[in-house]
């Protein structure tokens, strides 16, 4: 681009070839426009942006807030305007950004007002009404979070406000309507399940209906015409779907018994003689679930010394320490509520009323425990920026279950077999993988291989998708399988995928599936972090890639698949580090510790 104004124009793109035919020529006034490219998408949508005199870089989709702060890393002038491939800005917008940015003023950032637009004509209610959009903003002065969809740029320093409209056209077709509705309410029900919440009968009769009265009577819908109502019947359809789904799924959540992580503590302390006796109701809401707590307490209550709530439990804290008297109360959170729901899942906006609540539980729970657990130091330090005293926080690790220090030795001869198990979470950065596993398959001298990507998940369909377009021959994706054949899977595998997403949340964590694999005796490829380096060393317990980065993922595999001696050396160190850290015993242990050091308050 040669326009005359410092500012770089972000987009990110996929099957958008036509849009960006559309929008790039009204940019010209930017001196750059950066598109980060999803290789999953069709090859004529690069080729038109760079037509276009854009600058393109390829990168695996694995969220849009990882994808666009990778892109805001690789822009050049001081201003950066974000837009999507569907939106465009008006006459008053680029006049009024032009000003601006000549103006050089005191702000951090600008908002705009956005117009949607729904089957070719302009939503003017329908809750649509009156939104603005932060997308100008200083390069240096801002980021992007981590959100698998719907993304936040966060800005240090104020704001102002634009003249003009960004006229944005996501529902231009029938088509884009029904595959949004369905992607987003399966990614919705995931997100929702991954978070603990359950959805019976009363919420698919209610809150379908309640979405289209909101949406057409309180919002004034209905002013939109046939437009309007078939807005509002979507939205509703969408509400349906996922709570359906979610339905479906069955109970989820915190405290299970199944968990693995809880299943590993209890095995843990049995280890050392400790007696574990359970309070346990279903996962009910707070209004059902403490009073049938507190009579489930109040049977092992004589009993009891300390107080452990389990993983996920964030709102239950407040409960124990009423019920905890002179006893120490452990809590176990495993995540943050608000990094999860907010940052990682993407439920809820960062500057809503429920990211305030979500912090807010958060902060409450760390402050009401004696002694809270973190699995890696490096998760500890979010915990603190959260309201855990540091001094309270002791490192237990995840580990792994015995069955899987019990898995035989791999298959000598025959093909080699790569295994990824999981939720295809967006910190998995399984887009990641199936690039990498693209570039392999270029490869005519590597050893026979199959990939199998064994589980489902909010990216799953997304990634069934991209595995099709790529037409990837040796990768297989069977669903889910039950938990107890795991360790029946790895004793077929030679390597093991951990997580490769891009995102800060990535690094601070060691998955379930990363110490299974090492407790196995297989050799491990998994993302590269902070948290990892904590309890691992890289190239001798396992292999540790870049995150996000599916070349440098590609490589070790293509070593690893070249070398079986590589393998097998890589497989039993790991193995040794696991026995020495990650086994039931050396958990409780650490457990136990942790109990030991909670003083009563």
């Amino acid at each position: 681009m040669s326009g005359t104004l410092p500012i770089s124009v972000l987009l990110l793109a996929r099957d958008e070839g036509e849009r960006l035919e559309r929008l790039i020529p009204t940019l010209r006034f930017a001196r750059e426009v950066v598109v980060v490219w999803d290789p999953a998408g069709d090859a004529a949508t690069r080729a038109t942006a760079e037509r276009l005199g854009a600058t393109v870089f390829v990168r695996a989709l694995d969220g849009f807030g990882p994808q666009r702060q990778y892109a805001l890393a690789r822009c050049r002038e001081p201003w950066v305007l974000w837009l999507d491939a569907d939106e465009v800005l008006d006459a008053a917008a680029t006049r009024a950004i032009a000003e601006r940015v000549a103006a050089d003023g005191p702000e951090a950032g600008y908002t705009l007002s956005r117009h949607g637009h729904f089957l070719g004509r302009r939503i003017r209610f329908c809750g649509w009404q009156g939104e603005r959009v932060l997308r100008l903003f200083r390069r240096e002065r801002a980021r992007f979070d981590d959100a698998p969809v719907h993304e936040r740029v966060i800005v240090d320093g104020a704001f102002g406000r634009l003249d003009g409209a960004i006229e944005h056209h996501s529902y231009a077709t029938w088509s884009d309507c029904t595959d949004k509705l369905q992607r987003y309410a399966a990614a919705g029900a995931e997100r929702a399940r991954r978070a603990g919440r359950r959805a019976g009968p009363l919420d698919l009769a209610l809150r379908p209906p309640l979405r289209f009265l909101r949406m057409y009577l309180l919002q004034l819908g209905l002013l939109d015409g046939a437009h309007g109502l078939l807005l509002c019947g979507l939205a509703a359809a969408q509400v349906f779907l996922k709570y359906g789904a979610l339905w479906a799924m069955g109970s989820g959540g915190g405290g299970e018994r199944s968990y693995p992580r809880n299943r590993i503590l209890r095995d843990g302390l049995a280890a050392h003689g400790v007696a574990v006796l359970e309070a346990r109701t279903p996962s009910w809401r707070a209004f059902r679930r403490w009073p049938a707590l507190v009579a489930a307490f109040s049977r092992v209550a004589r009993e009891s010394d300390v107080i452990l709530v389990p993983e996920f439990r964030h709102k239950d804290v407040p409960l124990a320490r009423l019920l905890a008297g002179r006893r120490p109360v452990v809590f176990d959170p495993l995540v943050s509520r608000h990094d999860t729901l907010v940052g990682d899942w993407a439920l809820h906006a960062p500057d809503s009323s429920q990211s305030r609540w979500n912090r807010w539980i958060d902060r409450r729970a760390f402050t009401l425990s004696d002694r809270i657990l973190c699995d890696t130091w490096e998760h500890g330090r979010l915990f603190e920026s959260l309201g855990a005293p540091r001094a309270r926080l002791s490192r237990v690790l995840v580990g792994a279950e015995r069955a899987f220090f019990e898995v035989a030795p791999p298959p000598a001869a025959g093909r080699v077999e790569i295994v990824y198990v999981g939720g295809f979470l967006p910190l998995h950065g399984v887009p990641v993988i199936v690039e990498a596993l693209s570039r392999l398959e270029r490869d005519a001298d590597l050893p026979d291989y199959r990939v199998r990507l064994i589980g489902r998940g909010i990216e799953h369909d997304a990634v069934a998708i991209q595995v099709r377009e790529r037409a990837l021959a040796r990768l297989e994706l069977p669903g889910a399988l039950p938990y107890a054949e795991l360790p029946g899977v790895l004793a077929s595998a030679h390597v093991v995928l951990g997580a490769f997403g891009a995102g800060a949340k990535a690094g601070r964590v060691i998955p379930h599936k990363v110490y299974q694999g090492l407790a196995a005796g297989r050799a491990v490829v998994t993302g590269d972090g902070p948290g990892l380096r904590e309890v691992f060393e890289p190239g001798r317990h396992l292999e540790a890639v870049p995150r996000g980065e599916p070349q440098a993922l590609a490589v070790a595999l293509a070593s690893l698949l070249r070398d079986p001696g590589r393998r097998a050396a890589l497989g039993a160190c790991g193995r040794a580090r696991a026995l020495e850290v990650a086994t039931p015993e050396r958990i409780g242990a650490s457990l136990l510790e942790a109990l030991q050091g909670a003083g009563a308050r």
